[in-house]
């Protein structure tokens, strides 16, 4: 049977809550009984980079997920309430809603996104009517 040394291990652990998000860290060290404070800093560093290198995977992915969310959101089509909303809103200020949506937005009316057609209210909501 081989022989066995003896070693202490000390795992420390947090939750942490950053915006929306939950973060949970832990880390585990196993050292033999024996060894220096040089060796426990050694381990210690490692776990930081590992930490470290964790942390910023971590980022680029949740920055990849947010950013096809927003691409999902922003390329979703118009609603008919906001085409509706839209042409009535055109019809009191004296504005080609068809019109304006080719200048401004390189599209056909019924093509808009739903993002375009909040910005299209948006900004006919700003001129007063006739």
């Amino acid at each position: 049977m081989p022989d066995t040394v003896p070693t202490v291990t000390r795992t420390f652990r947090t939750a942490i809550k950053i915006g929306e998000d939950y973060v949970t860290l832990e880390e585990t060290i196993t050292l033999g009984l024996a060894a220096t404070d040089a060796e426990i800093a050694q381990a210690v560093a490692l776990g930081w980079r590992i930490y470290a290198a964790q942390h910023n995977a971590m980022v680029e992915q949740v920055e990849q997920l947010r950013e096809e969310q927003r691409h999902r959101r922003d390329s979703r089509p118009s609603t008919e309430r906001q085409r509706e909303a839209i042409l009535k809103l055109a019809g009191e200020r004296g504005v080609d809603a068809l019109a304006e949506a080719r200048q401004h937005y390189h599209t056909e009316f019924d093509q808009l996104t739903s993002q375009q057609a909040s910005e299209m209210i948006s900004n006919l909501q700003k001129i007063r009517p006739k």
